[in-house]
């Protein structure tokens, strides 16, 4: 480097305090170690966060649903219901909603009836829970 003045190997005061002016204005980025803990932390938040939201609600109380009167008056003796049921922080089922029935519209209305009578472990948050019920004749 050679100055001013011309003197290899010395800078000058000007060219320094260009050199400080610069860095100063540029932005600091976190060392390696740090951006890796960050990145670390994050992934087990969503790790966590995920295994809460999938965890198995804790059925308190069930009730079984009744064999719909009108599928006895079709001679259909069997079917099922797929519900998801939206359950609140104090563990009573706020909804219900069928996903998947066989045969369709026959057994959805007994199951609804029977799933918004049972109860959950609260846990202070809402959480879903998914049900399937296997509907018999008794006869």
């Amino acid at each position: 480097m050679t100055s001013a003045r011309g003197i290899p190997g010395q800078a000058s005061d000007n060219s320094l305090r260009a050199q400080t002016t610069a860095s100063e204005r540029s932005p600091q980025l976190p060392d390696t170690d740090v951006i890796m803990f960050l990145r670390t932390a994050l992934v087990l938040a969503l790790a966590v966060s995920a295994s809460l939201a999938h965890a198995e609600a804790k059925v308190l109380k069930k009730v079984a649903p009744e064999f719909p009167d009108e599928a006895a008056r079709r001679s259909i003796s069997s079917g099922s219901v797929r519900a998801k049921l939206a359950i609140a922080g104090d563990g009573k089922v706020s909804n219900v909603q069928v996903v998947e029935a066989e045969p369709k519209r026959v057994f959805d209305q007994a199951a609804i009836d029977a799933l918004n009578q049972w109860r959950f472990e609260g846990t202070g948050a809402q959480q879903s829970h998914e049900v399937k019920l296997i509907f018999k004749s008794e006869d």
